[in-house]
């Protein structure tokens, strides 16, 4: 007798074993895909963070004076004397959920990409008398999630603070 193929049973146990093994593949195709998503969308949000507290650290460090906030208050916006007369005032503020900084009689720039909104930064001048100014800031990033995923959703408090070098 010739037993060349596959009895009934095996066939049934066969197609048992398979869905169940490309429904499990299928889900971590999805795991891992959602995952890369989620770890884009963080470091898309820490680099812009860290491009924001750079500049301002360095804008800060290259001022003379500090225009706004006055000594011992908070404010949303950042004036500052710049060492150079053409940067005078060096402005950060916020419009329509967008960091902007201006330089002198320059148009303002936008401090980050568009899929980032930056939400409750504030500026503290925490300067005493006859000191050097220091200011301390904090912001939140926001990626902007315009599908509704789940995965796309992140948000990220930074903070920072930077004294004047006279």
């Amino acid at each position: 007798m010739n037993n060349k193929g596959f009895t009934l049973i095996e066939t049934l146990l066969y197609i048992a074993i398979v869905p169940f093994i490309l429904a499990s593949a299928i889900g971590l195709f999805y795991f891992v895909t959602q995952s890369q998503i989620k770890n884009q969308v963080i470091n898309e949000v820490n680099q812009q963070g860290e491009i924001i507290i750079d500049n301002i650290n360095k804008s800060i460090q290259s001022s003379s004076a500090i225009n706004s906030p006055t000594q011992g208050n908070v404010g949303p916006s950042l004036s500052l004397q710049n060492i150079n007369p053409t940067l005078n005032p060096t402005i950060y503020n916020v419009s329509s959920n967008t960091l902007y900084l201006t330089r002198g009689a320059n148009s303002p720039q936008p401090m980050h990409n568009n899929k980032i909104q930056i939400n409750n930064l504030e500026f503290a001048n925490l300067s005493r008398p006859n000191t050097t100014g220091n200011i301390s800031y904090s912001f939140t990033l926001n990626y902007i999630n315009s599908s509704n995923k789940q995965s796309y959703n992140y948000s990220k408090t930074f903070y920072g603070g930077s004294s004047l070098r006279l």
